[in-house]
């Protein structure tokens, strides 16, 4: 359909391909988080699951977050 929204899936993968393709220069300064991770905290998963998805990007020593949302 012309006129229907992006899911999660589409929305998460164009995150990486803008920072694989785009942000390969500034990637050192740039975390790019997933949109599963605000169902994980709407839903109440443990601090160690939510660790576990979101460790990889070292998010702390960025200076830059982006959260792919629509």
């Amino acid at each position: 359909m012309a006129d229907a929204r992006l899911n999660d899936t589409c929305i998460n993968g164009c995150g990486a391909l803008l920072y694989s393709t785009f942000l390969s220069a500034n990637a050192q300064r740039c975390a790019i988080l997933s949109t599963h991770d605000l169902t994980r905290v709407r839903y109440n998963a443990s601090d160690d699951d939510l660790w576990h998805n979101t460790l990889w990007t070292q998010y702390w020593e960025k200076d830059i977050w982006i959260l792919p949302i629509h």
